[in-house]
């Protein structure tokens, strides 16, 4: 018997797609199988893959393809508005920085099993910064921006970091923690600081050359990740290089992710569902990662990023469903059109939305509402709905 995201339409059918949907048609214990079998790199006696290994790897394999491409509000000239500009960056690109500013933190005395925190909405520098605290053998403690001061001085004080590598907007929240308590902490600012007490990322790369990485294994902590929960205060989540990379591998096989795919996410990598799915995934499928800040209108940034997969969370896809929704509701033509042929619609739809190769959704973060789900399943857009946890990096289930 067919599973009902098999039923569903998990992903859109074409001819090309005839061994994605051989996965599909498998019930429920078979899928489960499959995930396991793909994932023989985390079975006991083997060698797990580090994250700096996986990254290595992507940027020796791609080297000139683009890996993250951003979208970013920019003000138009005489006030006409804003625009969005993308800003890309290549595979050799963010391996060549990310080496740079190793050798810089290096020289600033962040060693192995140090924490690093990163405290900044996604952005080119937050990547490179990501992989050059990994490279150093530290760890990665990713912070919301928006926490108030007490909560990022509580933080960074239980797990004893070293080094922060900030937003212009954070310098002085870090530099009045700095004054009343953690008074050795380096701040790294990604915007040119006012202060001289403060380092400049972009300063601290130049003439920089790649030294050779620490000695790091599976076994090592890669990413401290707070979070809150349900319960008091956020806590740390300690999660170890063979957590994030055999999940991260498992995404890769199990959603059958091609090099020629094209990421689009509003998910904010300080989240684990954001850093592994959306950022770590595409990198080491050799994909391209692209990043739009959630206040954008949608539809803009669809025309503008041509995904063939969007990350996002259910509020997105409710408040999607309803467009399209009320858009079929207002016009006769496409009303007629939904009742004899709801793929049809849902073709028309999918490439004046997304472009002509999107392939389908995936949501989590939360439940994701079952008559929006079949109801984009029904015009034949495919919708993949993950379940998980923070501890468990983060994904359990696919669906």
């Amino acid at each position: 018997m067919r599973s009902r995201c098999a039923k569903g339409g998990l992903l859109r059918t074409s001819a090309s797609a005839a061994r994605r949907m051989s996965f599909l048609s498998m019930n429920r214990f078979q899928r489960r199988a499959r995930w396991t079998s793909s994932a023989t790199y985390t079975r006991e006696g083997t060698m797990y893959p580090t994250l700096n290994e996986l990254f290595n790897k992507a940027v020796a394999a791609h080297g000139d393809k683009i890996a993250l491409r951003m979208l970013i509000p920019k003000e138009r000239k005489r006030g006409r508005g804003i625009q969005l500009v993308l800003n890309e960056i290549s595979y050799s690109r963010l391996g060549e920085m990310a080496g740079r500013l190793a050798t810089a933190l290096d020289e600033l005395g962040v060693k192995k099993g140090d924490k690093v925190a990163l405290i900044s909405k996604p952005r080119a520098a937050w990547a490179t910064a990501f992989f050059a605290i990994l490279r150093c053998g530290a760890t990665v403690l990713p912070l919301d921006p928006e926490l108030q001061q007490g909560e990022i001085e509580r933080i960074l004080a239980e797990a004893e970091v070293r080094s922060a590598i900030v937003s212009g907007l954070k310098v002085d929240d870090l530099q009045q923690i700095r004054e009343k308590r953690l008074h050795d902490i380096s701040i790294i600012s990604m915007d040119r600081p006012d202060s001289d007490d403060v380092y400049f990322l972009d300063k601290l790369v130049l003439g920089k050359n790649v030294f050779p990485e620490a000695d790091v294994n599976a076994d090592d902590m890669a990413v401290l990740m707070y979070t809150s929960g349900t319960t008091g205060n956020a806590k740390g989540a300690m999660l170890l290089h063979r957590n994030i990379s055999s999940n991260a591998l498992s995404g890769v096989k199990v959603a059958d992710i091609a090099e020629s795919d094209n990421f689009l996410s509003i998910v904010p990598w300080y989240h684990i569902y954001g850093l592994t799915v959306s950022l770590l995934v595409p990198l080491f499928a050799g994909s391209t990662a692209t990043y739009a800040p959630v206040d954008r209108n949608l539809t803009t940034v669809m025309t503008k990023a041509r995904p063939t997969v969007l990350l996002g969370v259910p509020k997105l896809y409710n408040v999607l469903y309803s467009k399209v929704m009320t858009s079929i509701e207002g016009s006769l033509l496409k009303k007629t059109i939904y009742k004899l042929s709801p793929t049809l619609m849902g073709k028309l739809v999918s490439k004046k939305l997304f472009g002509k190769n999107f392939r389908y959704f995936t949501s989590g973060g939360a439940p994701f509402s079952r008559e929006v789900a079949n109801g984009f399943r029904r015009m034949g857009i495919g919708v993949m709905e993950g379940y998980g946890l923070t501890e468990t990096a983060p994904v359990l289930a696919m669906c």
